[in-house]
């Protein structure tokens, strides 16, 4: 399994799963913005700028990681390694701070979700640099085997 981890990312297609999950995010965090929490919810019990926080880099983190999904060029993998990021910082520093208000025992059932998905984006940043690092060393390699065909034939 670790092996896996630390592959070279597949870009495309995208996995229809992350998908809809980045696109569930994008609402969550929009919604989280509206700061209508309904007694004895989650958010009723954390504090507002966490919630703020959250809604707002929830929503952008997931709409650039989509974003970025999109576009089949360096710039793509790049922005999707910036919402990647961010995904993964909001949602552990969100789990964090209701396992610190709540307690680890009430949250985990609602909370254990969401730490689950901000780690699985900050891996996901890994394999993306992974692709980055082998893309360079092969166009290196590529180069270094140019020049030496070139010197060949002088």
């Amino acid at each position: 399994m670790v092996s896996m981890i630390f592959k070279p990312a597949a870009r495309y297609p995208a996995d229809p799963r992350a998908v809809f999950i980045l696109a569930l995010s994008v609402f969550s965090g929009i919604t989280a913005l509206a700061l209508n929490t309904a007694p004895g919810t989650l958010e009723a019990n954390v504090p507002q700028w966490a919630i703020i926080g959250w809604g707002v880099l929830l929503t952008l983190g997931s709409a650039i990681t989509l974003l970025g999904m999109t576009r089949q060029t360096p710039g793509g993998i790049i922005t999707e390694q910036i919402g990647c990021v961010m995904v993964a910082a909001t949602t552990i520093f969100y789990s964090g701070v209701a396992f610190s208000v709540i307690g680890f025992g009430e949250a985990v059932q609602v909370v254990g979700i969401v730490l689950a998905w901000g780690l699985s984006c900050g891996l996901r940043w890994i394999q993306l640099q992974v692709l980055i690092n082998d893309t360079a060393a092969r166009a290196t390699a590529l180069r270094i085997a140019a020049e030496l065909a070139a010197a060949k034939r002088a």
